[in-house]
């Protein structure tokens, strides 16, 4: 007999959160934020999870650049009250993406955040040099940017990173490079240690057919030699025996990563977002989205995210404002 599944089971309140609680905990006894949304308008689940945000203290005084009328009407929607928000009306998105951008960049925000606007869009406005968002590394080049995913998933006991899921689509080795020590720099500030990071491919051995497998290897000796930083890498890896240690042992699979990694690194952006959606859809993973990279955290929500990975993108950017993200 056949089991109808409900979806709705887990994801709609941040009262479900799980291993995001001790962020949470961490993040209320710490200064409140100051959030820029991008085209707020009409969009009523982000913005109820502002106002949950607000009612928890971890931002004040958000800032909301979009279409002032739709604005208005949503915030008595959701119960927010006029007063304890700032309204900038702008009707033009790209306008109000760069405005957004502009006002984080320069410091008079701390978060940016997507709102009813495609992500390609809000990127070309981070990407702008005029707005300040920009990072420089060794050398003076820009930062790459990239998108981390963090999940809070009831059956495992930490807190699960996935990355790149949504912007870099088919990264080399020198793109990968900057993934990884993208990915390390938030999970060092969320977990107060040095990371494990996972190189996934299909097996655990470097196979040259697979250039995954080949890339994951050079990136293992990389981090290995401290080029990566303070970051424990090792790969490949695959998708088990990165996060079982069952798993790992019953393949012979040793090393420090392998069966409890932090971080997953996918081999290209069709692999990582299948990934993440994997484990929102099956495992019943809730989902923290945000772009890294940034002189700021950036939070990118897609329009289907639950409640509580509303609540989760805008606790895990606020606890990264908190910390030296900067």
């Amino acid at each position: 007999m056949a089991v109808e599944y409900d979806y709705e089971l887990r994801g709609q309140s941040w009262k479900e959160f799980t291993v995001f609680n001790p962020l949470l905990d961490s993040a209320r006894g710490s200064q409140a934020q100051r959030l820029c949304v991008v085209a707020p308008d009409d969009d009523i689940d982000n913005l109820s999870a502002i106002r949950e945000s607000m009612e928890l203290g971890l931002i004040c005084d958000p800032v909301l650049i979009g279409d002032r009328e739709k604005t208005i009407l949503s915030l008595d929607t959701v119960g927010i009250d006029e007063k304890d928000v700032e309204i900038v009306a702008c009707s033009d998105r790209s306008d109000a993406a760069n405005r957004a951008a502009r006002l984080v960049g320069h410091g008079e925000a701390d978060i940016l955040a997507k709102g009813k606007i495609p992500t390609a869009q809000l990127l070309r406005a981070v990407l702008n040099p005029a707005n300040g968002l920009r990072r420089t590394g060794e050398g003076e080049e820009n930062r790459l940017i990239s998108h981390l995913a963090l999940f809070d998933v009831e059956s495992m006991p930490r807190i699960m990173g996935v990355t790149d899921a949504g912007v870099n689509i088919a990264p080399d080795y020198e793109t990968t490079r900057d993934i990884v020590r993208n990915a390390a720099e938030v999970f060092r500030i969320v977990l107060g240690r040095t990371p494990r990071v996972a190189m996934l491919a299909a097996l655990e051995k470097v196979n040259e057919s697979m250039p995954a497998t080949v890339m994951a290897r050079r990136l293992q000796e990389a981090a290995e030699q401290g080029e990566l930083g303070d970051v424990l890498v090792e790969g490949p890896l695959s998708l088990d025996c990165a996060v079982d240690e069952r798993a790992a042992r019953g393949k012979g699979v040793g090393g420090q990563v392998a069966g409890r990694a932090d971080v997953l690194v996918a081999p290209d952006i069709q692999a990582g977002n299948i990934a993440a959606k994997a484990i929102m859809y099956f495992a019943r993973g809730i989902m923290a989205g945000i772009l890294v990279g940034t002189r700021a955290p950036v939070i990118v929500n897609s329009r289907v995210d639950v409640p509580a990975a509303r609540v989760a993108s805008i606790l895990c950017a606020v606890v990264l404002a908190q910390g030296e993200f900067r």
